[in-house]
């Protein structure tokens, strides 16, 4: 699963959830990308919306952060998702299960296209990357990119 395709399993959780548990269909989720890593992969704002819609419908008020618990519950049971906080006055912060992601993306097909192998009919690959430039002085800049592309090539090399 791709984290596109994540992101769509999770909006969907999430709508439904609303629909479920609160009777409030929204129009669209909100996903913001947390400034810190240590707050998740991804944050959803929807408690504020789902609460502003009750409120308007039945002009009872709720609490933003006890409507998130609600939701939480639906999120957190999809497959690729490692955990779902609640955090502040009710965001939902959700952490991927990023060795799971790694491991279950790294067999997809064009990854596989890719793989070099030694064989004499094998498909080539050219991997271009930065060199030094002789005619100036080299700095630690033009070393950092030059190793980056010549161990991405090995890494290449090594899985084929």
């Amino acid at each position: 699963m791709t984290v596109t395709e994540i992101h769509e399993a999770l909006r969907a959780a999430i709508l439904s959830a609303a629909l479920d548990q609160f009777g409030i269909e929204l129009d669209q989720i909100v996903t913001e990308t947390p400034p810190n890593p240590d707050f998740g992969d991804v944050a959803f704002p929807v408690a504020f919306e789902i609460a502003k819609k009750i409120k308007q419908a039945s002009g009872i008020k709720k609490n933003p952060r006890e409507l998130a618990e609600g939701v939480k519950a639906a999120v957190e049971v999809l497959d690729p998702i490692s955990r779902v906080e609640v955090a502040g006055a009710g965001y939902l912060n959700v952490f991927f299960d990023r060795a799971r992601l790694l491991r279950d993306n790294s067999d997809a097909e064009p990854l596989r296209k890719l793989r070099l192998s030694r064989s004499p009919d094998a498909r080539k690959v050219c991997v271009e990357h930065t060199s030094v430039n002789p005619n100036k002085a080299a700095h630690i800049g033009h070393v950092r990119n030059s190793v980056l592309g010549d161990t991405f090539q090995r890494i290449l090399i090594a899985t084929g």
